[in-house]
């Protein structure tokens, strides 16, 4: 559809990943998005890491968690962060043994060293209290939880099966990216599928208007 090619192409997404890059110019925002086409720089380091069980995320990110977790617990679900933030090298480490094992495949789930959002601080990957691999989490009831709750507390399921053409990694639904209440919300309202989609129209597009009257 022409609507689609539009937004498509004002993600940037008209590109070649991995080559078609720009370097994030707003780390700190929490509304920064980090794909295939745009890298944060090797020294970000979030500046206001929180620890959350065994992992750390920003501040705000880890708060929110806090708040989902104890809803979640009420209902008699219970989950844990494996994963928060990354550094640039322990990502660049992932990357290069997934590569060296899975040389077709790795980058269908390993985000490159400076491209993933690992490195902002405001994305999480959950597990099943028993820990172990994260596909554990997929088809449990956490997961669907998770699906049917995340937003209220300002998380998005950043990678799903309906946004892998837009994404280019597969289903995660382990993997949870603070957005804040509102656009996650709206996200959720709206039925968007991807990240990219709803920042180009509802984030970039509402900043780029023209207030003159």
């Amino acid at each position: 559809m022409p609507g689609d090619v539009v937004w498509r192409v004002n993600a940037g997404l008209d590109g070649v990943v991995y080559h078609d890059v720009q370097d994030v110019s707003n780390p700190y925002e929490l509304t920064v998005i980090v794909n295939k086409y745009n890298k944060l720089k090797e020294s970000y380091v979030p500046p206001d890491l929180k620890s959350i069980g065994n992992v750390k995320v920003r501040a705000e990110a880890a708060d929110a968690y806090v708040k989902m977790a104890t809803a979640a617990a009420i209902d008699g679900i219970f989950f844990i962060p494996q994963s928060g933030y990354r550094s640039y090298s322990y990502q660049d480490q992932l990357y290069t043994n997934y590569k060296a094992t899975d040389p077709n495949g790795a980058d269908t789930y390993s985000a490159r060293p400076g491209f993933s959002e690992h490195q902002t601080g405001l994305a999480i990957d959950l597990n099943i209290p028993s820990g172990g691999s994260l596909r554990n989490f997929t088809g449990t009831p956490q997961a669907k939880w998770v699906e049917e709750h995340a937003h209220e507390f300002g998380f998005i399921i950043r990678y799903t099966d309906k946004n892998t053409d837009i994404t280019g990694y597969i289903s995660e639904p382990w993997h949870i990216r603070f957005l804040g209440i509102e656009h996650a919300t709206n996200m959720k309202k709206f039925g968007i599928d991807s990240y990219e989609e709803y920042k180009v129209k509802y984030i970039d597009h509402k900043e780029g208007e023209n207030t003159e009257s």
